[in-house]
């Protein structure tokens, strides 16, 4: 644990900041400390600092006051037993000194103002701050682990299934009293037991370590994450409206837990099992809904590769709305006035000019208002209306960018989405041929996105596809690249002319170095394929800034602009 100010040589920080700038200068200063080794650990949220407090061993916390709900945490008890468990110090602001002030005497070792921060100042407040703490620790320790323990999980830090099963009757209450719905995750590792056997329990037991700080992040900050028994965890999603919305949830988590994890020179892949169990729907009761969640995830283990199953009632009821959904869609094309498009552009970073604008389909459901792409595209996809939906969308686009062109906007192109299925159609290429006479748009004006797994469906007929396209004059762009399955190799004989970098790499790139790496060495195989690239889902003013380090200055997201109808955009 911590040692007086000459022998600190290794320190496990927990730096709780919402703030990714901030983050950054405390990690580059903390790094400068010297003889000294930080093992830092970054949470954006109070949730995620309370669940890995004691799982690993915190020897030192920064916490930023500016942080949504620190009043609050620091009110309670909970709060408070950080003091009591580790060295504290408070980032605070001006704003905010005289209460950072009041909690050094509850408890907390040290503040420091922000806009007065630096390599020396963080150094001196370091080393008192565990010099002080010191003396305190070996006698409070005790107690507040004991207290900790009986409600935590001892070897990941989650909530035990006591505490899971409390929270989910006091999620249950509020639930009933404000007519809310409530899910239950409950996942599972499908056989865990080999890894156990084929490398011994220890092992296991830092792989199911690696599970719990894997799907910390996954959840918000009023839900839960709890370890239930072995190989089993748990969620208490308390916001859902839908079944989509837990569905969303269990895909980020199998994504999450579905990367590989290396320990000791091994690579081992996990195979995570998901149930879901909805209130009222499912039950009423904590051990009802429980329960129905396990058996949703004993009936996910049935299926050979990662999955997730709704228990039979909500999947009753989701089968229901996904027909009325159906149903609905296939007259929205003939009543004509449901389906809209909204444009995005694409901007030069450098020039601070609109280098194109991307076409997103829209439908406004005339009972269910505006529905999202995500829950009717893959039902037009199942069910074959994708082709003409999206005809639809490429004419409607094509005379939207004629009539920029009648308004003086000359000098960019449209880009509009084609689906897998849509792109497999023996004439698709002939049907882009009629629409671009029918609207009387030169090619050149046009950029077709099709996905990465698109490209490696029937190799020969992709390249035919692709070559007529590019005949006459269409961009083509790689849509989501890094997250399909394309066969490098192929992108130097394929007629393809722009890479857009996937979202899910950019929403953590100032965080994850290792989406940074994925990103660069996009960035650098698309300049020696000679192709540009562009970066989609740019929310923040650090993942602008991280891009152009990375020398990517063509990025499209919400930091610029939203998807809007036509008259809205702005050259």
């Amino acid at each position: 644990m911590l040692a007086v100010r000459d022998e600190i040589t290794n320190l496990v920080v927990l730096l709780i900041t919402a703030k990714p700038a901030w983050e950054k200068r405390v990690r580059e200063i903390l790094n400068s400390v010297p003889d000294t080794r930080c093992e830092i650990t970054a949470c954006s949220n109070i949730a995620q600092a309370r669940d890995v407090f004691f799982s690993l061993s915190i020897d030192l916390a920064f916490f930023d006051l500016d942080l949504s709900g620190a009043r609050d945490f620091f009110s309670c008890d909970e709060g408070r037993d950080f003091f009591d468990h580790t060295a504290v110090i408070l980032m605070a602001t001006q704003e905010n000194e005289t209460y950072a002030r009041q909690l050094m005497q509850l408890g907390a070792q040290d503040y420091f103002l922000k806009d007065e921060l630096d390599a020396r100042l963080l150094h001196r407040v370091l080393y008192n701050a565990v010099e002080r703490h010191r003396m305190l620790l070996e006698l409070r320790t005790a107690r507040h682990r004991e207290r900790y323990l009986t409600a935590h999980d001892a070897l990941t830090g989650l909530p035990n299934r006591e505490t899971f099963n409390e929270r989910l009757k006091e999620g249950l209450e509020f639930a009933n009293r404000y007519w809310r719905r409530i899910a239950v995750l409950v996942i599972g590792i499908h056989r865990f037991r080999k890894i156990n056997d084929s490398f011994g329990p220890g092992f296991g037991d830092r792989v199911l370590q690696m599970v719990a700080m894997r799907l910390i992040p996954t959840v918000s900050a009023q839900d839960t994450v709890a370890r239930l028994s072995g190989d089993e965890f748990g969620c208490i999603l308390t916001s859902v409206q839908h079944p989509q919305d837990a569905a969303r949830a269990a895909q980020k988590i199998i994504h999450e837990l579905s990367k590989p994890i290396h320990l000791d020179g091994r690579e081992v892949f996990l195979n995570p099992k998901i149930g879901i169990a909805f209130a009222p729907s499912d039950g009423r009761e904590a051990e009802v809904l429980l329960r129905n969640g396990l058996a949703a995830m004993h009936s996910a283990r049935m299926i050979g590769r990662s999955h997730y199953q709704f228990y039979m009632g909500s999947m009753n009821e989701s089968a229901m709305a996904l027909l009325d959904l159906e149903i609905s869609l296939a007259g929205a094309l003939e009543r004509g006035n449901e389906l809209m498009i909204h444009y995005q552009p694409k901007i030069n970073v450098k020039t601070g000019s609109v280098q194109g604008v991307e076409a997103l389909l829209r439908w406004n459901h005339p009972k269910l208002g505006i529905v999202r792409p995500t829950n009717f595209i893959p039902i037009a996809e199942d069910n074959g209306l994708i082709v003409p939906i999206g005809e639809w969308t490429l004419r409607t686009a094509c005379l939207q960018r004629k009539q920029w062109e009648r308004e003086g906007y000359t000098d960019f192109r449209v880009a509009v989405n084609v689906s897998p299925r849509q792109f497999r159609e023996a004439r698709f290429a002939q049907r882009v041929k009629e629409i671009l006479e029918e609207t009387d748009l030169p090619g050149e004006l046009l950029e077709l996105e099709i996905t990465e797994s698109s490209i490696v469906e029937d190799v020969e007929g992709v390249f035919s596809t692709l070559r007529l396209l590019r005949s006459m004059g269409i961009h083509i762009a790689v849509d989501d690249f890094g997250t399909g399955y394309s066969a490098l190799s192929l992108l130097k004989h394929f007629p393809v002319d722009v890479l857009k970098i996937d979202q899910t790499f950019v929403r953590d790139m100032t965080t994850d170095a290792s989406d940074a790496s994925i990103i660069r060495a996009i960035v650098a195989m698309a300049d020696g394929l000679q192709l540009a690239v562009i970066a989609e889902g740019v929310e923040t003013a650090a993942q602008r800034d991280a891009l152009l380090e990375l020398d990517c200055p063509m990025m499209q997201g919400y930091f610029f602009a939203r998807p809007v109808p036509a008259v809205e955009i702005k050259f």
